[in-house]
C-alpha cells in the first residue's frame, strides 16, 4: 500500500486500522471524517498522501494500543 513515490495514502492508513481493530473500512472511514477536524487537522481526504502525524493519531484513536495490550518499557507488548 506504498505509493511508487514512497508515501502511503490516508485511504491505506484507514485500510490498517479497520484490520488491526477489526472495524469495518466504512465505519473507520466515517468516524475518522467526524473526528478530523477536532484532531486538528484541516482536510480529510482520503486519496492523497498521509502524514505521520495524521497516522499516529489514526492509530491511537482507533486501536488504543496503550490501553488495549499492555506494553513493557522497552515497547514490547507482554502476553
Amino acid at each position: 500500500f506504498v505509493r511508487e513515490t514512497g508515501l502511503v495514502s490516508l485511504e491505506h492508513g484507514l485500510e490498517v486500522v479497520s484490520r488491526m481493530t477489526g472495524n469495518a473500512l466504512d465505519s473507520v472511514r466515517a468516524e475518522a471524517n467526524k473526528q478530523w477536524q477536532g484532531w486538528g487537522f484541516s482536510r480529510f481526504d482520503p486519496q492523497r498522501p498521509a502524514t505521520r502525524k495524521e497516522l499516529a493519531v489514526l492509530l491511537d484513536y482507533f486501536a488504543d494500543p496503550f490501553n488495549r495490550w499492555e506494553v513493557d518499557w522497552e515497547g514490547n507488548w507482554m502476553p
